[in-house]
C-alpha cells in the first residue's frame, strides 16, 4: 500500500545541502540545513510545514507545497535488517497537490498506516515505507542523504543514510 496523498510533479532542483543525523539517545532523526540564507528562497514567504507518517516528518513549503528534508523521533527499536543496495535517485523535489490550506506550523497527517523501517548496516541506508518488499519506484534525491520513492503519483517510501550519534 502507497499513501493515498496524490503528488502532482517532480521538479528538477538542487538537493538541499545540510547534514542528516540520527541522534540514538533520542531515537530520532535531525537534518540541519547548511545554507540558511537559500533556505529563505526554498521556502518562500508563507514558512514551512510537516506532512506526518506517524511521528516522522516530511518538512515542506506552504507557499510552493514542495518537499525540502526529513527529520522526527523514529525509535530504531523495531527496525528490520536487510540488505539495501544504494539506491539510484534523480535530484528533485516533489510537489504534493492535495493540501491547499497549509498553514505554517500546522502538521497534516498523511498516513494511518503503520510503516516498517529497514536498515542495512553495511551500506547504512534505511528504508521506511508501509511495505516489505521494494517496490519499482522512482527516487527523487530531495536532500543530502534523503530520498523519497514513488510509484506513479503516490509517495511510496522514505530512505535515509544519516550520520549515527
Amino acid at each position: 500500500m502507497m499513501v493515498e496523498m496524490a503528488i502532482i510533479e517532480f521538479l528538477h532542483r538542487n538537493p538541499i545541502i545540510g547534514e542528516l543525523a540520527y541522534i540514538q539517545d533520542e531515537y530520532s532523526f535531525n537534518f540541519t540545513p547548511s545554507e540558511h540564507n537559500e533556505m529563505k528562497s526554498i521556502v518562500g514567504s508563507k514558512g514551512n510545514t510537516s506532512l506526518l507518517i506517524d511521528t516522522f516528518q516530511i518538512e515542506i513549503s506552504v507557499e510552493f507545497k514542495t518537499t525540502l528534508f526529513t527529520w522526527g523521533f523514529w525509535p530504531n527499536t523495531n527496525w528490520v535488517r536487510r540488505e539495501l543496495n544504494p539506491p539510484e535517485s534523480t535530484d528533485g523535489t516533489l510537489i504534493f497537490k492535495d493540501y491547499i490550506d497549509l498553514e505554517m506550523g500546522v502538521s497534516k497527517n498523511i498516513s494511518t498506516r503503520n510503516w516498517i523501517t529497514q536498515h542495512d548496516c553495511d551500506t547504512g541506508w534505511i528504508r521506511i515505507s508501509e511495505d516489505k518488499t521494494v517496490p519499482d519506484e522512482n527516487l527523487v534525491r530531495i536532500a543530502t542523504n534523503t530520498l523519497l520513492g514513488t510509484q506513479g503519483q503516490k509517495l511510496s517510501s522514505v530512505m535515509l543514510r544519516p550520520e549515527f550519534k
